[in-house]
């Protein structure tokens, strides 16, 4: 018998949406999760602009870094938030959990990396290997949800970065130019051939 790690991570999951939905609608929970939600996806944006000015090089974004601002949530979307909460089902929390795992346990992965630096100490390559686990299990709730695996998304992600046409290393190798300059609307027909 084959592992399959998202089946198996499956049997650890909560599966009451019912409890679920009513934590989450309780006392304006939702509401205050998603305005943290979007504070966090800021700062996401934020941090990607700092990847492609140092990783990539990007001149722009090396100008950006300075401007940028975080603005507020905006409570003018609060309704669509409930509305979508009236509809949820389990694939919605099941992809909620794993969403929001997946950006807390990112968050103890920052810190696996950042508190030994500030520490003067050296990484604890047992705790990042762990936090990478759990980083995994909600990539499996989301990819459960969608009726996806691992496999699938990784594959369809290589074909997508090694299209010799449109992809991020037309050369075979990365460089700094096929990084920023790229064809996003053939990388995209890339990935509905692969995962629709």
């Amino acid at each position: 018998m084959e592992f399959n790690y998202i089946t198996e991570s499956a049997k650890t999951n909560n599966v009451d949406t019912a409890a679920i939905l009513e934590r989450l609608s309780d006392q304006n929970r939702f509401i205050k999760l998603m305005a943290m939600l979007s504070d966090y996806s800021v700062i996401c944006e934020q941090l990607d602009v700092f990847k492609k000015a140092l990783f990539y090089g990007k001149p722009e974004s090396l100008a950006a870094i300075d401007e940028l601002q975080i603005p507020e949530f905006v409570s003018a979307i609060q309704k669509r938030f409930v509305e979508s909460l009236e509809t949820a089902d389990f694939t919605y929390v099941n992809m909620l959990h794993g969403i929001l795992g997946l950006a807390t346990e990112t968050g103890e992965l920052v810190d696996a990396f950042a508190q030994p630096l500030s520490e003067g100490k050296t990484f604890d390559l047992v705790n990042i290997s762990e936090e990478v686990g759990d980083c995994q299990w909600y990539e499996a709730r989301i990819l459960e949800s969608v009726g996806k695996n691992f496999e699938d998304v990784q594959l369809a992600n290589i074909k997508k970065l090694q299209d010799k046409a449109a992809g991020r290393y037309k050369s075979g190798s990365f460089t700094e130019t096929a990084a920023i300059v790229r064809d996003t609307t053939a990388e995209r027909a890339n990935l509905e051939s692969t995962l629709s």
